[in-house]
């Protein structure tokens, strides 16, 4: 059991990226997405070209990982504070906010910044995801003690 709330979304935050990652690669396979979100993270730090080498895949994996990773953490005080209950519903309502401020709002920083409809649709499902397992991830992570209801 993890007792702070911190490293409780660190933790629960990167198992919810595995599976957003592993969602968003199944379909870039199946050619539903255009992008895979190592090559869109990279794009915040270096131009299309250089996040599509090898070297910007890997500062693309490592940024993902990282923004996953965070952004974990904003959840485990949302559940810690008002509770599990609806606990997926609160992880996907979490998970699709950063969905619109990583497309939206963070979308004009990026050399690679995914357009087209099937890959913004794919983008809002593996958000959903993200936050759902998330979610999962805390309520059977979280030493019962974190939660005030």
């Amino acid at each position: 059991m993890i007792g702070d709330t911190v490293t409780l979304g660190m933790v629960a935050g990167t198992i919810g990226n595995l599976a957003k990652d592993l969602s968003n690669y199944l379909l870039y396979r199946r050619k539903v997405t255009t992008e895979v979100y190592p090559r869109v993270a990279a794009s915040l730090f270096t131009d299309s070209g250089s996040a599509r080498r090898p070297a910007g895949f890997a500062v693309g994996l490592i940024t993902d990982g990282l923004i996953g990773a965070g952004a974990g953490i904003p959840l485990a005080y949302v559940l810690t504070r008002t509770g599990k209950d609806n606990y997926l519903l609160k992880g996907i309502g979490v998970g699709l906010a950063l969905w619109s401020l990583f497309y939206g709002g963070l979308g004009g920083k990026l050399s690679i910044r995914p357009r087209d409809p099937p890959t913004l649709l794919s983008g809002f499902w593996n958000n959903a995801l993200y936050g759902a397992v998330t979610a999962f991830a805390i309520t059977r992570l979280a030493s019962p003690r974190l939660f005030r209801r």
